[in-house]
């Protein structure tokens, strides 16, 4: 029996190696060895450095650390530290969790273009996500199962809506005030 145990180390892929050893009388052995490749399904946090584009090189995978840029996927999470105000500057944006401390701010800077972040996981917000009263034109695609928007700060979206059919069912729990700004259809499933 081989059991991989998950854990939560980013540690990248690792190699297993099976052989089978000391054969029974008269049997012989070939191709005994088999080497098997385990993914890893952990991913990184990044943390803010400055202020920036979400693609500039302001993000380090420790709290205080050299900026560099950041692999935007499923599994890596997000988080936009005090003082620094980070500009989403693409749709379709990959992240597993987006955390916004207080005095942290996430947007767009842009009313005129919806601007979709692809979510994984959860949102913690206590400072500001979107741009107040104005449709800010930040948007939520809902990828997982289950997502929690929760927090103390303030949150302004455009839209939210479950777009693929990936995770067929997605349960959405928004324990704090969602402002959406959108002038149009703002929540809805677009996976239908």
């Amino acid at each position: 029996t081989f059991t991989v145990v998950d854990d939560a180390a980013v540690e990248g892929t690792e190699t297993a190696t099976i052989a089978l050893s000391n054969p029974s009388s008269g049997i012989i052995l070939s191709g005994a060895t088999q080497n098997l490749s385990i993914d890893d399904n952990d991913g990184f946090t990044y943390y803010s450095q400055s202020n920036g584009l979400h693609t500039a090189a302001i993000w380090a995978t420790t709290p205080v650390g050299v900026p560099g840029t950041a692999v935007f996927n499923n599994l890596n999470s997000f988080v936009v530290q005090t003082g620094n105000t980070v500009t989403l500057n693409a749709s379709g944006v990959n992240m597993k969790n987006l955390t916004v401390d207080n005095g942290g701010k996430f947007f767009t800077n842009t009313s005129g273009t919806n601007r979709y972040i692809n979510l994984y996981g959860d949102i913690l917000n206590n400072g500001i996500i979107g741009d107040g009263a104005a449709n800010d034109g930040l948007c939520l695609n809902i990828e997982a199962a289950n997502t929690t928007i929760s927090g103390s700060g303030v949150t302004d979206l455009a839209r939210i809506r479950k777009n693929t059919a990936t995770v067929l069912n997605s349960t959405l729990t928004i324990a704090k005030d969602v402002n959406l700004r959108f002038s149009g259809t703002a929540f809805y499933n677009g996976a239908a």
